[in-house]
């Protein structure tokens, strides 16, 4: 486990679609939509959006903002075997168990509607809308209910299941030098949503993203202001 304070890494939250991003309708509901192009950070309906990995991926300006602290947590499930006439049984790794909680002032309510909140008629995948959006997306235009494995949520061969969550350790002095420590959590469900409200100070949310997917470990280099490797799609065999 390590924690770091919010001055100490940058956090980008990013969908796993190479064009489809979420944001907030006029109705307060989730919506779907290709923000793959902007260049810079939009503000819909008083809310932020979030962009997909594979044009935003590290991209200044388009991460989380007024987060507080990070906690990462890094492990893997494994299995005990035995065999007939072994005194020691041994251990066989089945797959990685990897989480990241992030906590940040409360400034919209983007975040909690993808927790709890309903998609738009528009983009829901279950045909009622009735789902929020811990799953990421099912396809470039339409979110998840969770209801479709993730190894077979795929555009193409590309697996779009969850969210790429990338925590840059240290700002990089360069775009192009090798000095901004990433680790990359790729196709990460949206586990856990809290808020703490308090008269003494600003409201907080946590937000607890899980992933069993080996995760990307980045230099910090970027290339077209992207990390490099870090926008590479997951494949299914990778699942």
């Amino acid at each position: 486990m390590a924690y770091y304070t919010g001055k100490d890494v940058k956090v980008w939250v990013l969908t796993e679609a190479s064009t489809g991003g979420i944001t907030l309708n006029s109705a307060g509901k989730l919506e779907v939509t290709n923000n793959s192009g902007d260049a810079s950070p939009a503000t819909t309906n008083n809310a932020q959006e979030i962009y997909p990995f594979d044009s935003h991926a590290g991209l200044a300006g388009f991460e989380l903002s007024d987060v507080t602290g990070v906690d990462l947590q890094y492990g893997a499930q494994d299995e005990e075997i035995s065999f007939f006439g072994t005194k020691t049984p041994g251990k066989i790794e089945t797959k990685k168990d990897m989480s990241v909680t992030i906590t940040r002032k409360k400034s919209d309510k983007l975040w909690s509607v993808a927790a709890q909140g309903v998609c738009g008629s528009a983009s829901h995948s279950d045909g009622d809308g009735s789902h929020a959006a811990k799953h990421g997306l099912a396809s470039a235009t339409t979110i998840s209910s969770g209801t479709t494995d993730p190894k077979s949520t795929v555009v193409g061969t590309d697996v779009v299941y969850g969210y790429r969550v990338f925590v840059q350790l240290k700002a990089d002095s360069t775009g192009t030098a090798n000095d901004g420590a990433v680790i990359a959590l790729r196709n990460a469900t949206y586990a856990e949503y809290t808020t703490t409200m308090s008269n003494d100070s600003a409201n907080e949310e946590t937000l607890n993203f899980v992933s069993m997917v080996e995760p990307l470990l980045l230099s910090g280099h970027k290339t077209s202001n992207k990390f490099t490797g870090g926008t590479t799609a997951t494949t299914q065999t990778e699942m």
